[in-house]
């Protein structure tokens, strides 16, 4: 499965493209902390009157925050002298309803990081599966078991099938990145491949070293939910 994940920096909607106030579950996820700023609001109109308040953390918390989104965008900002001081818009495109929003660090006073959505769902990142996310600038190719799999920047990728995957369900993965003509080693080692988590790997163009790095982030949000779920229909 391919899902490109589009970047944001909307200037504005025009009203054709207005829709009901949905109810959205989030949560956020940190790559790296940029200028001191470790919690941002979250505003789901643009009169700020539907917000909440997010810290920033460097691992997938294993619960989400609602709120209200009166169009297909969040804002996001800090608490400012004046009110809101909004840098950044993301787009929530149609038919999401969880979404996980990835901060990535920008060496800028007033924007300091890059805004990322992901799709936060069972049903598009199930249980036992990994999900890459390329946001680097440079082409990746991944050797999982005998699977060979190429992801373009600012594309993702879903794997939910492997094969020659070992018997304590551990498969093997090679990845590298594209430096020109030459294909340069990124990562290699097994990954752990378990019924009850779900994995997101991450490939992002640090810019202070000029290296791609990639980060994994192990998962169990849909099985937690679900423990939820049964408690709430037993009373």
């Amino acid at each position: 499965m391919i899902r490109y994940i589009v970047l944001f920096a909307l200037a504005g909607l025009s009203p054709l493209q207005a829709q009901s106030p949905r109810s959205l579950e989030v949560r956020t996820l940190c790559f790296g902390y940029s200028n001191r700023v470790k919690e941002v609001t979250l505003a789901g109109d643009a009169e700020g009157q539907s917000s909440i308040d997010c810290k920033l953390v460097k691992y997938l918390e294993p619960q989400q925050k609602k709120m209200t989104v009166s169009e297909d965008f969040i804002l996001i900002g800090e608490p400012g002298a004046d009110g809101f001081d909004e840098w950044s818009k993301v787009k929530i495109e149609k038919g999401i309803t969880e979404a996980l929003l990835v901060f990535f660090p920008l060496p800028s006073a007033e924007q300091p990081y890059k805004v990322v959505v992901l799709d936060d769902s069972s049903k598009e990142f199930p249980l036992a599966s990994f999900q890459i996310a390329n946001m680097s600038p440079k082409a990746l190719r991944f050797i999982v078991g005998e699977n060979p799999i190429q992801i373009q920047p600012g594309e993702t990728k879903l794997i939910s099938k492997f094969k020659n995957q070992k018997a304590n369900g551990q498969v093997s993965y090679f990845a590298y990145y594209q430096d020109g003509d030459e294909w340069k080693r990124l990562s290699t080692g097994f990954w752990d491949v378990i019924p009850t988590k779900r994995n997101l790997q991450i490939a992002f163009g640090n810019p202070k070293s000029k290296t791609v790095e990639m980060r994994g982030y192990e998962d169990g949000l849909p099985v937690l939910k679900a423990l939820l779920q049964e408690q709430q229909e037993k009373k």
